[in-house]
């Protein structure tokens, strides 16, 4: 989790692994969640999980990129 208070966010990041082992970063988006819904956040905290399911390729048929916003994210409670 990265951001200040109020404007916290997570990445989702794509790259690759080297021979040697080592990550090479080569896109990353923001899943800004401030923009969960607050209902949904206190369910999630009782239940113990929240899902992020997210349209993985961008408009222009790539990985997606910057920050994700609806509908490309739902966020929802994730069954046991």
């Amino acid at each position: 989790m990265q951001g200040n208070r109020g404007d916290r966010f997570l990445y989702l990041t794509w790259g690759n692994v080297g021979p040697d082992d080592e990550f090479e970063m080569f896109r990353r988006a923001k899943l800004m969640l401030n923009r969960i819904d607050p209902a949904l956040i206190k369910s999630a905290v009782a239940v113990g999980r929240l899902t992020a399911t997210v349209d993985l390729t961008g408009g222009n048929g790539g990985p997606r990129c910057a920050r994700v916003d609806p509908p490309a994210v739902s966020w929802s409670i994730a069954g046991k």
